[in-house]
């Protein structure tokens, strides 16, 4: 039955060529497969000489909430306000917590792609993984790393390091998009957030 259940995320997550529809597929097969109280996913991106984190996608209970495609300035944080995650990213393995009376128990576990940080998940458990739970996370974010690296191999010239056209051209758009919405959105106060997070 569980092989099953994987083998179908298997088939959601790998349907997608868009980076931002494989984040969302990954999490909610990892909801689904490990029934958590809450996952975050961090994209890790190298900016100003260090390494800054964005939330992309998250869940808490039974829903799920997802930040736009395109990353600003604005979005990203300073890894210092996720010492575990950095932590994590610095020993490029698991760290985990184990949850006091009435806390969560949580796990990060960073993905790299070429020995280059490039996301880490935040899972938190009212209790501790099993030794099979622990095996399919590390199962489903082995799939996550490799397609994000075969994606990432498919949209760059080899010779340049350049987008391609057909990537360039998907990214124009959705960033012309992207502004277009913002253009229309109305004037949020300056004591306004920009978005709610959970």
């Amino acid at each position: 039955m569980l092989q099953k259940k994987i083998l179908e995320h298997v088939e959601a997550i790998t349907q997608h060529r868009d980076t931002g529809l494989v984040d969302v597929s990954v999490v909610k097969s990892l909801s689904e497969l490990l029934p958590t109280c809450q996952i975050k996913l961090y994209d890790v991106i190298l900016r100003k000489g260090g390494y800054q984190v964005a939330l992309t996608v998250w869940t808490e209970g039974d829903k799920m909430a997802c930040h736009p495609d395109i990353v600003s300035d604005f979005d990203l944080e300073e890894l210092t306000l996720h010492p575990e995650l950095a932590a994590s990213l610095e020993q490029g393995g698991v760290i985990s917590t184990q949850g006091l009376k009435g806390e969560l128990h949580r796990y990060w576990l960073p993905v790299f792609i070429d020995k280059t940080p490039a996301a880490c998940f935040e899972l938190a458990y009212s209790h501790a993984l099993s030794s099979t739970q622990h095996e399919v996370a590390q199962g489903i974010l082995g799939l996550y790393r490799n397609y994000l690296g075969l994606l990432k191999d498919s949209q760059v010239d080899t010779l340049t390091r350049l987008s391609n056209r057909k990537t360039f051209d998907f990214d124009l758009a959705r960033l012309l998009s992207a502004i277009s919405s913002d253009l229309r959105r109305p004037a949020k106060s300056e004591g306004m957030e920009r978005r709610h997070r959970l």
